[in-house]
């Protein structure tokens, strides 16, 4: 990359954004009301890229219904995950869920619930439950299992009875991002729900320093066009009022003073 390729692709708001995250000039950086998700969270893919304990980039929405927020996830990155992402979805997921005060109980959604189906997708979602549940033992995880079983008490008492989890699953995670990203979608129309996201987990700052976007409601890119329209009002913004970083500029001593006659 030349240096006047360089100073075109910094002018974009997002990568600038993303770089002073990266360089900790900024705490965290808010994107989305007029650029697709696509153009917000490549910047992150090129310059933060992923922590080393990471297999993959997820994200997760956090849908504020009349009564409660929940967390869904991977509803905007991955497309079809595997057995071992699927669980690193839900574990970074989980993480991400309390990190802002929402106690994580875990519904491996499927179209299944228990051992009452079978099928390749079902085996996919049973599988990422046991691997979650071997290495984060602390975890309450449930899977498969369905989304009314997931989320209310009724139906599971009647599907699955004894479950920590089934009835009052705070993180939903969606076996594939079709799925996903539908059914938060569906949510946010359909019961008025306000979805805040996607927010990324696994970038190598993102534990500290988050990159969320924010979808206008209504807006063409939160239909499904990924078009960017060429103009952005997305940038950086400092969260704390803590000291800058050694390496911004030094500022100039004050003159000295003259000494007495």
């Amino acid at each position: 990359m030349t240096v006047e390729l360089a100073g075109d692709v910094v002018t974009d708001a997002n990568y600038f954004g993303t770089l002073m995250v990266q360089e900790g000039l900024a705490d965290g950086m808010v994107s989305g009301s007029v650029h697709s998700t696509a153009a917000t969270i490549r910047p992150a893919f090129e310059i933060i890229k992923t922590k080393p304990e990471a297999s993959i980039v997820s994200s997760v929405f956090f849908m504020c219904l009349a009564d409660k927020v929940l967390v869904y996830g991977d509803c905007a990155v991955n497309p079809d995950p595997d057995a071992e992402q699927l669980a690193d979805i839900a574990v970074q997921s989980a993480a991400t869920a309390a990190a802002f005060g929402v106690e994580p109980r875990i519904a491996m959604l499927s179209y299944s619930t228990g051992t009452s189906g079978s099928g390749a997708d079902v085996d996919k979602v049973r599988k990422a439950t046991e691997i979650v549940r071997a290495r984060h033992p602390d975890l309450l995880i449930e899977g498969p299992i369905q989304y009314d079983a997931a989320v209310e008490p009724s139906v599971a008492a009647t599907k699955l009875p004894g479950s920590e989890v089934a009835g009052r699953a705070t993180v939903l995670i969606f076996p594939d991002l079709n799925t996903g990203n539908n059914t938060y979608k569906a949510v946010q129309r359909s019961a008025g729900a306000v979805a805040v996201g996607p927010v990324l987990r696994g970038p190598a700052q993102a534990g500290q320093r988050p990159l969320a976007r924010r979808a206008r409601p209504g807006h063409r890119h939160d239909r499904g066009d990924h078009r960017d329209p060429g103009a952005g009002r997305a940038g950086p913004h400092r969260l704390t009022d803590r000291p800058r970083p050694s390496r911004t500029l030094p500022r100039p001593h004050p003159p000295r003073r003259k000494d007495p006659p």
